[in-house]
């Protein structure tokens, strides 16, 4: 980094001399690191922004390499890949100064995007654009399979995805082009994306393959059902969904478990098949199958096809479509159908009006005319009186009129009509409201919506909490594991130390027990040749029972009595204060001075060393020492592996309960939709065959209508 601090000096490229690396604040020019490399973005002064690789570590034919690739991909028609994915650079041998040599450098244009897993995560709401881009995503392997370029390393970091939601793919270090045939690998790619089978041997057109399969999974397994993300995806994680632990040990992975007993069939199917070809050999795993040509990458193909809905998922308030005819399981279950309904124009069998008039409607014709006409006749011959005429007219009327409806009534329009009225009532009644019972049931498949919503919501945050207590508890054994080490071995870096202080522990009663016998041995009667002292001194000390050196211990002088007078008062071996008569402070002093000097020469001859046996038991409590601390350090250890395997274990039995609880719960809710569905399809039966009961029963009004009296009277007079 310090080298990239002045641009003219560090680069030989005319654009990247003149160019500004992109700066931290405060460290200067802020890389992005990779394995081998560091990427920093220089804006040349033209304001075109491009990405500078300085590699960190030697790879085998660098140069080579990215000659090979370069002029490949440089090959390849732009037209006919699905997507601009291919991003352009310039490898330089020569490209950047570091203390004054040359080191080799990648220049590349500078892709704007995110992250795939930057990307997900803003769109992860969004089924249809993670469905959209799982197709470009298989457009983007199927150009590189035809282009016989293998990646190396597809993984969430390689993939941006630009706005228009086409993908960029970086990163070419390991790259493959039929150039590069013979080589072995520079790199084995990200251990999330990788097969457990793979090798440095392997590196080849088809080095892609399992890390294709896993990306692909992973956005169609979201587009299926984006609550995955947060069920399966550890924030901050570098994975999607699935881990190399995943891979390596499919049959205890929680991920797989929760995987294969996903309610959507389709994506258990492609679980299954990831889990699979985990354990196959690279060279055997199939491609990626490809889009139909000339499909769009965002419509649908054949990915859409392997994606497939939730298992009888319909959305809230929408109808599935129904057929006409009965499904056999419906059958039996509905009243006959409405004659004629199925093509909506139920009409009478009699049509609008009366038909062809009977013989009897006829002899009804005449008799009525002859009620009309009779009383008149009679009174025009006298026959009957003219006061009588009114009622004898009426009640020829009343007559005609009586014996017109009984007419009217035994035609069989009227009765065919009456008896379909009766029957449309009656499948009418039987039929019920199924409009208003399809509103209720609506809305309870959005309230069942609502609680799978929650559900998967708490389980979720349950999920990520168990998650996230696992983190906290090993951090805390790890902590805790740590400390207690670190005290173990604070003791044993002090053992020596303790073992000396052993010694000295150990020497300083004999060396005592030295300055005691020299001082026992030293008479009193010694001091009478020191200054100030004499035999009377002698004599009053041996009175006060100090016969030897070793007989007092120290002087103590208490002041007191007038005009400063200082007593000295002899402290015994026993502890015992005495005043020795004749002896004051300055005799004292030369008496205490003379004791110490008999200590100080014994001290110097007194032993220095324990004897061999004894330094062999204090070197054996050491041992004794030690091995007790290394037994504590591996029980801690011990005890910290047990705690961590219990906490393992407690949260991989309660994530296990959430996922089967999920799944027996995804198992009701599909089994509950089936019921709606069912009951949706017979209640939109129903309404359709209610529509047609009501639409019946209006033309038979109109029919009834037909058949009116007055038009009755009209049929036997006209015959129409």
């Amino acid at each position: 980094m310090e080298a990239l601090q002045n641009t003219t000096v560090c680069f030989r490229d005319p654009e990247l001399k003149s160019g500004t690396v992109k700066r931290d604040p405060v460290l200067g020019p802020k890389p992005i690191s990779g394995n081998f490399a560091s990427v920093f973005s220089v804006t040349s002064r033209t304001g075109r922004r491009y990405a500078v690789k300085c590699f960190t570590q030697d790879v085998a034919a660098q140069e080579s390499r990215y000659d090979a690739i370069s002029r490949h991909l440089a090959a390849l028609d732009g037209a006919a890949l699905s997507q601009p994915w291919n991003v352009g650079f310039e490898y330089q041998p020569q490209g950047v100064l570091v203390t004054g040599e040359w080191y080799p450098m990648l220049k590349m244009e500078w892709a704007e995007g995110s992250g795939l897993i930057r990307w997900i995560e803003d769109h992860r709401a969004d089924p249809a654009a993670l469905a959209s881009l799982a197709d470009r995503f298989a457009a983007l392997a199927a150009d590189l399979a035809t282009a016989g370029v293998a990646h190396g390393d597809l993984q969430h970091g390689n993939l941006l995805v630009a706005q228009d939601g086409t993908f960029r793919l970086v990163d070419y270090d390991g790259m493959f082009v039929p150039a590069l045939s013979g080589h072995r690998a520079t790199e084995m790619g990200h251990r999330n994306y990788q097969s457990p089978q793979r090798s440095d041997a392997d590196f080849g057109p088809d080095l892609d393959r399992f890390s294709a399969w896993v990306i692909h999974f992973s956005l169609v397994a979201l587009s299926t059902d984006p609550s995955l993300w947060g069920q399966l995806h550890e924030f901050g994680g570098e994975f999607l969904l699935l881990t190399e632990d995943d891979f390596q040990a499919p049959a205890a992975s929680l991920r797989f478990g929760t995987l294969l007993s996903h309610p959507d069939s389709g994506l258990r199917d492609l679980a299954g098949r990831i889990r699979d070809l985990s354990t196959q050999p690279l060279a055997a795993l199939p491609a990626l199958p490809s889009l139909p040509p000339g499909a769009s990458p965002s419509s649908a193909g054949p990915h859409r096809t392997r994606r497939s809905a939730p298992a009888v998922t319909d959305p809230p308030g929408s109808t599935p479509p129904v057929s006409t005819a009965l499904p056999p399981w419906l059958t039996g279950h509905l009243p006959p159908p409405v004659a004629g309904a199925a093509s909506g124009s139920v009409s009478p069998s009699t049509g609008s009006g009366f038909r062809r008039r009977r013989r009897a409607d006829v002899v009804l014709a005449a008799f009525m005319t002859l009620l009309l006409v009779a009383p008149a006749s009679l009174t025009a011959t006298s026959l009957l009186a003219a006061s009588a005429y009114p009622t004898v007219q009426g009640g020829a009327l009343l007559a005609m009129l009586g014996a017109g409806g009984v007419g009217r009534r035994t035609r069989s329009e009227l009765r065919a009509v009456r008896v379909r009225r009766r029957d449309l009532r009656s499948r009418s009644r039987a039929v019920g409201d199924p409009g208003k019972a399809l509103v209720k049931l609506d809305q309870e498949a959005q309230a069942l919506d609502w609680r799978i919503r929650d559900r998967e919501a708490k389980a979720s945050a349950r999920m990520q909490q168990l998650q996230s207590e696992q983190q906290t508890g090993a951090a805390r054994i790890a902590i805790t594991l740590n400390q207690r080490l670190s005290a173990i071995s604070s003791e044993l870096a002090a053992l020596p130390r303790r073992e000396q202080e052993r010694r000295e522990k150990a020497l300083a009663p004999l060396q005592q027990s030295h300055v005691q016998d020299r001082l026992r041995r030293t008479p009193i009667h010694e001091t009478a040749k020191l200054t100030n002292l004499g035999a009377k001194t002698t004599d009053a000390l041996i009175a006060a029972g100090i016969r030897t050196a070793a007989d007092f211990t120290r002087v103590r002088y208490v002041s007191g009595g007038g005009y400063g007078t200082v007593t000295a008062l002899f402290v015994l071996a026993n502890g015992h204060q005495v005043k020795v008569p004749s002896i004051g402070e300055k005799r004292a002093r030369t008496l205490e001075s003379w004791r110490q000097d008999i200590e100080n020469r014994a001290r110097q001859t007194a032993p220095v060393k324990l004897s061999p046996a004894e330094l062999r038991s204090l070197a054996a409590q050491t041992a004794a020492d030690r091995t007790r601390l290394q037994n504590e350090r591996k029980k801690a250890e011990a005890d910290a592996q047990t705690r961590h395997d219990q906490l393992q274990g407690r949260i991989a039995a309660e994530l296990r309960a959430v996922v089967d609880a999920q799944s027996a719960a995804r198992a009701d809710d599909a089994r509950v939709r089936a019921q709606m569905s069912q009951r949706r399809a017979e209640l939109a039966l129903l309404r359709d065959d209610r529509d047609r009961i009501d639409a019946a029963l209006v033309r038979e009004q109109r029919t009834r209508r037909g058949l009116a009296y007055h038009r009755y009277l009209r049929f036997l007079v006209t015959g129409r």
